[in-house]
């Protein structure tokens, strides 16, 4: 019996950095299975003609800027991807594109080992990435007031409100400016959703030079290059705990693999296995 070969891929939009290809190669040989992962970077004028195209695939990842956008393009929702309004790992069953989030189950991960209770969190960010984020923090710490800061003050209120609207009335939600951080900042917990930090902008933080981080005990950069970003070395000067996005990229993508093939992993050993195997390209920023 000839075993099957899967072919998987990824859409977004300038994506040359993605170390995607590189996970999934050290899946296929983790699980002693054979397959191919191409990157798709295509523009938005393109999207509809690229989605034909993926529906040849046996799945696909959905990264920047694609996340809310591709709903418009699937044949339906599954899971947490309904309540979360984002999409970030697309199924192909039989010509049919279902969208899940792994994004949630990813950014949990490295928090599940911490015994953290903290009861104000700032979420720097308001795209497909914090939807996920928010809803994994809401979930995670019920009982926190999360703050939503973003550039744009009318997309972080409807951001809080479309989120809102998943959950139960009890939970905290609010938008905050940038201006108000330096007026309220003791936050216990701060969740960086934005590109500001990474490879295109090396010499940036998402927060403002003048804040104080005594508050916080954990601070969460989805950016996973550089390593660590300049708002991780910030956070660490001040004894803050810090979490890049490297596992979290990882583990969403275990997930995806997971859903697209039926394998199973032990989820720590595997995850870090695969964050040892990319090591030596992530040494250097370029």
């Amino acid at each position: 019996m000839i075993a099957r070969s899967f072919h998987f891929g990824l859409l977004g939009q300038d994506i040359a950095y993605t170390l995607s290809p590189l996970i999934f190669d050290r899946l296929f040989a983790l699980t002693a299975s054979s397959g191919s992962f191409s990157v798709h970077d295509v523009p938005p004028d393109r999207l509809s003609s690229e989605i034909r195209r993926l529906r040849e695939l046996d799945g696909f990842s959905v990264t920047i800027p694609y996340k809310e956008r591709i709903i418009n393009h699937l044949d339906g929702l599954v899971g947490d991807a309904k309540k979360i309004g984002a999409v970030n790992s697309v199924s192909v069953m039989k010509g049919r594109l279902m969208g899940y989030n792994t994004d949630l189950p990813g950014f949990a991960h490295p928090l599940a080992s911490l015994s953290l209770t903290p009861r104000r969190i700032l979420m720097l960010g308001h795209g497909g990435s914090a939807r996920a984020v928010c809803a994994a923090l809401v979930l995670t710490y019920p009982q926190a007031a999360i703050s939503v800061c973003g550039r744009d003050g009318d997309r972080a209120r409807s951001f809080v409100d479309a989120i809102s609207q998943g959950f139960d009335a009890g939970v905290s939600l609010k938008p905050m400016t940038f201006e108000a951080i330096l007026d309220d900042d003791h936050f216990e917990m701060i969740v960086n959703c934005t590109p500001m930090g990474s490879l295109a902008s090396v010499e940036k933080s998402p927060l403002p030079a003048a804040f104080r981080f005594e508050s916080c005990q954990v601070c969460y950069d989805l950016v996973y290059r550089p390593r660590p970003t300049l708002l991780l070395k910030q956070a660490a000067k001040h004894g803050c705990r810090t979490i890049d996005g490297l596992p979290m990229l990882v583990v969403q993508a275990m997930e995806s693999f997971s859903l697209w093939t039926g394998m199973k992993f032990d989820k720590t050993a595997t995850a870090q296995s695969v964050i040892d195997s990319l090591e030596k390209y992530l040494e250097s920023p370029t």
